[in-house]
C-alpha cells in the first residue's frame, strides 16, 4: 500500500507571514488547502481564514524552539522564511543596536527556524525556501546590515542545501527586487529609497506585487522540479542585470 503519510504535503511554516509577501505566501497557500502556520512578531493585517497565526520571534532561538515544539503544528513540510526588516544607515553611523536587529531577524531567524525544524523536515522529506533580495548580489551604500544579512541568507541556503540534501530536504532561495510592500513604501516615503530611481533602473518599468513573488516560491514548492536545490532564483523585473547607464 502507498506511504499516504508521505504523500501528503504537511503544514507550511510561513514567517514574516502577517503581511507582505509572507502573508501573500500564506493565502496561497492556503487556498491550496494546505495547513499553514504564520509565525509573526506582529498581527496579521488582513488574517486569511484557516491559517493560524503565533506570536514569534524568529530572532529569538527560545521563541522559535518554543513554537516547533508546539503539538499543533502537526507535520511539517514546507518552511517559509519570509520575516525580515531593512535598516539603514552606513558603516560608520550605523547603531549598534540597529545592526543587531536587522541580523537577528534577517539571518539568524531563518537559521533558528531551520534548525528547530530539522528533525520535522526530515521525516516530511521536506523543503526551505529562504528569501533574500537583489541587495545580497548588488549591494548598495546606506544598507550595510540589510546587504550583509541578505547575502548571508543565500550562502546560507546553499550550505543547508548540501548539507540536507542527504536527508531528502529541498533548500532553495527566492531573490526579489523592490516589491510593493509597506516596508518598501515606508522606506520611500522615509526618503531612504528614491522610487523615480528605482523604477528607471527596472527595465519592466514597475515594481513586483508581492503576489507575484508569492507565485515564484510556490513554484519550486511543486514536485517537479525536485531535483532544483541549493539554486537563488532573483525575480526583479532586469534590475540586476541593468548595468548601462
Amino acid at each position: 500500500m502507498p506511504n499516504l503519510d508521505a504523500e501528503t504535503p504537511g503544514t507550511a511554516v510561513v514567517t514574516g507571514g502577517a503581511r507582505g509577501i509572507g502573508a501573500s505566501c500564506a493565502a496561497r497557500l492556503a487556498a491550496q488547502g494546505r495547513p499553514v502556520v504564520v509565525w509573526d512578531r506582529e498581527a496579521p493585517e488582513d488574517p486569511v481564514n484557516g491559517v493560524d497565526y503565533v506570536r514569534v520571534d524568529v530572532g529569538r532561538a527560545d521563541d522559535v524552539a518554543r513554537a516547533a515544539s508546539a503539538s499543533a503544528l502537526g507535520r511539517v513540510g514546507l518552511l517559509v522564511n519570509a520575516a525580515g526588516v531593512t535598516g539603514f544607515g552606513r558603516a560608520e553611523e550605523i547603531a549598534p543596536d540597529l545592526w543587531r536587529e536587522v541580523l537577528e531577524s534577517n539571518l539568524y531567524g531563518p537559521f533558528h527556524t531551520a534548525h528547530a525544524l530539522f528533525p520535522a523536515l526530515r521525516r516530511a522529506k521536506g523543503q526551505i525556501i529562504n528569501i533574500a533580495s537583489i541587495t545580497a548580489g548588488v549591494p548598495g551604500a546606506g544598507r550595510v546590515a540589510y546587504c550583509t544579512s541578505k547575502s548571508g541568507v543565500v550562502t546560507m541556503t546553499k550550505v543547508l542545501a548540501l548539507e540536507w540534501a542527504a536527508h531528502g530536504i529541498r533548500v532553495n532561495c527566492v531573490s526579489p527586487g523592490y516589491t510593493r510592500t509597506r516596508m518598501v513604501q515606508d522606506a520611500m516615503d522615509a526618503g531612504h529609497l528614491d522610487e523615480q530611481a528605482v523604477l528607471g533602473r527596472i527595465p519592466q518599468g514597475r515594481t513586483a506585487e508581492p503576489g507575484e513573488i508569492a507565485d515564484v516560491i510556490l513554484l519550486l514548492t511543486d514536485e517537479r522540479f525536485a531535483h532544483v536545490t541549493g539554486d537563488n532564483l532573483v525575480v526583479d523585473g532586469g534590475w540586476s542585470v541593468n548595468g548601462a547607464y
